[in-house]
Formats: structure tokens, sequence, C-alpha cells
């Protein structure tokens, strides 16, 4: 179940980010205009307001690192060239 629920919060983020915002623009022009915390509460998600759109990153996970003790990565990614970016 806790595996899903991740699954969906990747989703979320990436869908937010992806939504035609550049982040690097998005982080250094936007202030946080709301925190997300899931029902499972493991993470933080950030909203900033970028143009017309609102877009979204994952600030604090609970458990950054993997079971290699690599920090995690966003391998869920639908787009497949996006799979090794980090999630923080």
């Amino acid at each position: 179940m806790m595996a899903l629920a991740r699954f969906w919060i990747l989703g979320i983020v990436a869908t937010i980010i992806l939504s035609g915002a550049a982040p690097g623009d998005v982080w250094a022009q936007s202030d946080v205009i709301s925190r997300w915390v899931p029902p499972e509460q493991d993470s933080i998600i950030e909203l900033y307001q970028c143009g017309d759109e609102v877009c979204g990153r994952v600030s604090t996970l609970d458990e950054p690192l993997d079971d290699r003790g690599k920090a995690k990565v966003d391998r869920n990614n639908r787009d497949e060239s996006l799979r090794g970016r980090l999630i923080l």
C-alpha cells in the first residue's frame, strides 16, 4: 500500500512540474504559497505560483535514501529520460 501511495505522489508531483513551467525559473522567482502533507505524512510538497499555473516540488522526504543509501530518484516517471532525476 505504501509503494502505491508513493507512486501516486510522484505522479502528482511529476504532473505539476511537467505542466510547462521551467522548474529552475519557478524556484528562483516564486514564493511558497502552500505546503501539502499527503495522508501517509512521509513527505512535504511545496506549491508555487508560476504564471497562471500552480507548480510543486517535493521538499522533504522521511526516507530520502533508497535501500543502497543513495538519494531516491524519480524511477516511476512516465518519461524514461527523467527517471534518474533526484526527487529532492
